[in-house]
């Protein structure tokens, strides 16, 4: 029997993902449609032309490549369109009057807030137009103003600017990741520079749920529910995360507890069964159990809605609506084909959900949960109910946690190492703060019960936040600075999956594969520390007002720095030593030196260099490269013009670029985080008008050559 055939929905799956991986990072152009249906018609004419003495059956295979070919090229094309919506527009918005809504909850920073906006009206020439286009504003918090939820309709006056990449390597790239979301410009806004139009907001049901969100939070603050726990309680009860810190953001994902913060399958599933209890008297007869399903469906996705419809959510209630309609229908789906069901369904309403991060994760667990959780639990059987359900948490947590491992190496560069220990309290005590929680919003408007629960609630936060940072504090808690390229993440899935087929299924064939893969990913992992070593690297480090310098090669690299001002000195450079950091992890350079520029008017004095490296005054040579920073005005001693590669202005000084190009000769300039916006500006004005190549690591990120 063909092992496939109980999960039909799978096996389209396969080729559609395919597709839509290509069509939307445009890995192959094809004119999609044209070539799918001449593929088509050259198959039924070849079976139009065989003799009718051969039997079709032995041809049987054509219409399985027929159905393939469509669900590839479907994929293509889906994923083609979806990637043209949002691709950047031509022309940066000018500054004017725009009328825009609110499509998200506003999130608060430390001054002002971050707003996700859709433009439906500019002003030109004295006229208002339609306008389309997704953007960022960041308002500063004006006390006098009324509160923003979403659906608000604002006015404004602003000068938009394009998202860029600003990091240093290796760090968070939030363009990449605001474009995929179909942002690419933002701007920034005081709080007199906008007002609240009474204008109604587009949709129903989404307004009313965050709407209702909001009350639900009110009624935890006002029985005096605040400070961390109020932040937890509101992340893992209504997805609301904006007062998450960024030290107990840190701990949870250290100690490897960090899904709980997001509402997810588990949160859902809470839901589910407390839906489940109190409507579990509509069961006697059929048709209240029609009404049953429906109304159970309706109550899942309002909470999806509630929560803000995040992609682990959507999975979440996807895949129970499907299980909750198979029950209505006295059928037992499998498990595989809801969940590619499920998929499908989510793809087909944005397929570029795909690119989330937290999407991947969510359908990785699961299915590794499926696939994995029941042979791995057989390994041991107890009849001990205390031991046997200690076993089953261990057992989800590691088997959750070797599909997505692989992924979260590629992204987020650290393993929690103690993720069992950390999940066999997590997981109970975070389902018992759910219903607790739950219990505070439903009695919210009774006094002394409410103030009662939210108490309770409160310690039990508490005493969750502590146990997760003594996790953290654990000697080697978290293995960090891990970067893994792209196929080496797939070796690792071809080598879990080989490990499974030679460890589950007993197939003694599966182990040369096995070996194999191991071998090349560790000669892929070898092969790219050889060739790390061998380059070498300038780079220019964009740190807020700060300049900061590196020379590395075979392993080893100086550092030079200088603030604009001396306060804070200490901690602003622990700062940003942590944001060079994974830079230094994942070139491997393992020995580092610090040098303080100070007025540059002296030699290095340090006993050992990376490379080829001379140092004296403000100028640099290393390897090949001849480097210069300028930090004040250009000296009146110098006669002929200096050869170099790179200039770096820094300082802020008052130059202008005529004069620095009668002195240098260069072949870039590099301003560094020390020097003013309105002024890199006006030299980039003029560096235009010379011709001269500019980067500037506060718009551009961080300056990087390698040789």
């Amino acid at each position: 029997m063909n092992p496939w055939r109980p999960y039909p929905l799978l096996r389209l799956l396969f080729p559609y993902l395919a597709g839509l991986i290509i069509g939307i990072n445009r890995l192959i152009w094809l004119p999609v449609y044209p070539v799918f249906y001449g593929i088509v018609f050259f198959f039924f004419l070849g079976l139009v032309l065989v003799p009718i003495r051969v039997s079709l059956y032995g041809f049987r295979w054509c219409a399985g490549i027929i159905v393939f070919l469509s669900f590839l090229f479907l994929g293509m094309g889906y994923g083609d369109q979806a990637i043209l919506s949002k691709v950047k527009p031509a022309k940066v918005p000018g500054k004017g009057w725009y009328i825009v809504e609110i499509i998200d909850p506003p999130i608060m920073n430390n001054l002002s807030e971050m707003v996700k906006v859709e433009a439906r009206c500019i002003q030109l020439n004295g006229q208002w137009e339609k306008m389309n286009g997704r953007f960022i504003l960041h308002i500063k918090i004006d006390t006098t103003k009324e509160t923003m939820f979403y659906g608000d309709h604002l006015l404004f006056n602003a000068s938009w600017q394009e998202i860029r990449n600003t990091s240093n390597p290796l760090m968070f790239n939030y363009a990449t990741y605001m474009a995929g979301k179909g942002f690419y410009h933002q701007a920034w806004i005081e709080g007199k520079d906008w007002r609240k139009l009474k204008i109604p907001a587009s949709g129903l049901l989404r307004p009313a749920a965050f709407s209702l969100r909001n009350r639900m939070l009110d009624v935890l603050r006002n029985n005096h529910l605040k400070g961390r726990e109020f932040a937890v309680a509101a992340a893992l009860l209504l997805g609301y995360k904006s007062e998450l810190d960024t030290d107990l953001k840190k701990a949870y994902s250290a100690s490897g507890a960090m899904h709980i913060l997001s509402v997810s399958g588990m949160h859902v599933g809470v839901v589910f069964l407390c839906i489940e209890f109190l409507l579990g008297f509509m069961n006697r007869k059929k048709g209240l159990r029609i009404l049953k399903t429906v109304l159970v469906l309706l109550l899942i996705w309002f909470y999806a809605f509630l929560t803000g419809l995040s992609p682990s959510v959507m999975r979440a209630s996807t895949m129970l609506s499907f299980l909750v309609t198979g029950k209505a229908m006295s059928r037992s789906p499998e498990i595989f084909n809801i969940l590619a069901a499920s998929l499908f369904f989510l793809l087909a309403m944005e397929p570029l959900v795909i690119t989330d991060i937290g999407f991947q994760l969510s359908y990785l667990a699961v299915a590794g949960i499926c696939l994995f959780y029941k042979p791995v639990y057989n390994w041991f059987i107890t009849t001990n109910r205390t031991w046997n359900k200690i076993w089953a948490i261990l057992v989800v947590s590691l088997v959750a946690q070797l599909s997505t491992f692989p992924v979260c190496l590629y992204f987020f560069h650290q393993f929690p190492n103690y993720f069992l220990l950390t999940n066999l309290f997590v997981v109970p005590f975070s389902s018992i703060v759910i219903y607790l929680g739950m219990l505070a919003l439903i009695f919210g408007m009774v006094p002394w019960l409410s103030v009662f629960l939210t108490k309770l609630l409160a310690y039990l936060i508490w005493l969750l936040n502590f146990l997760i940072q003594g996790v953290e504090t654990l000697p080697f808690s978290t293995s960090s600075g891990i970067y893994l390229s792209l196929p080496e993440i797939l070796l690792m899935y071809f080598i879990i999956g080989c490990a499974y087929i030679f460890l589950m299924k007993m197939n003694r064939k599966a182990i040369f594969p096995l070996l194999i893969g191991i071998i090349l990913l560790e000669g892929l992992m070898l092969s790219g520390k050889v060739n790390g070593l061998k380059k070498s690297r300038i780079t220019v480090y964009n740190v807020k007002k700060m300049a900061a310098y590196e020379f590395s090669s075979r392993g080893k690299a100086v550092l030079f720095y200088d603030f604009n001002e001396l306060y804070g000195f200490q901690s602003r450079l622990e700062n940003a030593i942590e944001s060079i950091r994974p830079s230094w992890e994942a070139s491997g350079i393992q020995y580092h030196c610090l040098h303080w520029l100070g007025s540059l008017r002296q030699k290095s004095k340090m006993n050992w260099s990376a490379g080829r490296y001379w140092q004296r005054d403000a100028y640099f040579q290393f390897e090949s490269k001849r480097i210069a920073v300028l930090k004040e005005k250009i000296p009146k001693s110098i006669k002929s013009k200096i050869q170099l590669d790179y200039l770096i202005i820094s300082g802020n000084p008052k130059i202008k670029m005529e004069e620095v190009m009668r002195v240098y000769q260069v072949k870039e300039l590099v301003f560094d985080a020390t020097n003013s916006f309105s002024r890199i500006n006006r030299w980039l004005e003029e560096a235009g008008e010379l011709g001269v190549t500019c980067h500037v690591v506060t718009r551009d990120g961080a300056f990087v050559r390698e040789f």
